[in-house]
C-alpha cells in the first residue's frame, strides 16, 4: 500500500503503518508540548515572571525566547519532518541501521512525553483539585 504523505516524505513512498503511527504520535506530542509552553507564558506574562517561557536550549533559537504560535508551529512540522526522512533513510539502508530505524521518533516521543509532564506541574491546563464547591449541595461544608 502506498501513502502519498508531503509533509512528513517529502516524495511519493510506501510507508508502513508503524512509521506513519510513529509520525502521528511525535505530532501530537508537539502540539500538547506546543499548548503547555503557550500557557507558561500567559500564565509568566499575567504573573508579571521574568525571564523566557523557554528555557530548552536546542529550541530557543527556532522560536524564540517568547514563543508565538506561527514560529511554535511551524518548528513543530520541520521536526516531525526530519525525524520522518531520517527513520526512512535508516529503514531503507542496507547496513545495521535499517534495525534501529524507528529510534529517532521514538526517541523524541520520549523526550516530549517528559517535557510534556515536566510543564503540567508548572502550567496545567485544568486544576488538578476540584474547588470546594464542586460536588456538593448548597450550604454544605
Amino acid at each position: 500500500m502506498s501513502y502519498c504523505v508531503l509533509l512528513l516524505f517529502l516524495t511519493c513512498r510506501p510507508a508502513r503503518p508503524l512509521q506513519m503511527t510513529l509520525a502521528t504520535a511525535q505530532a501530537v506530542g508537539f502540539f500538547a508540548n506546543s499548548i503547555q509552553t503557550r500557557e507558561i507564558t500567559i500564565m509568566q506574562q499575567e504573573q508579571g515572571w521574568p525571564g523566557p517561557a523557554e528555557h530548552d536550549p536546542i529550541t530557543r533559537p527556532f522560536i524564540g525566547a517568547e514563543p508565538t504560535g506561527p514560529r511554535m508551529l511551524a518548528f513543530d512540522i520541520a521536526a516531525v519532518t526530519a525525524t520522518s526522512i531520517v527513520s526512512d533513510k535508516m529503514r531503507r539502508s542496507h547496513s545495521w541501521v535499517r534495525h534501529i530505524w524507528w529510534l529517532p521518533q521514538v526517541g523524541s516521543i520520549a523526550g516530549l512525553a517528559v517535557s510534556v509532564k515536566i510543564d503540567w506541574k508548572l502550567a496545567p491546563l485544568w486544576p488538578t483539585k476540584p474547588s470546594g464547591s464542586l460536588g456538593m449541595a448548597q450550604g454544605q461544608q
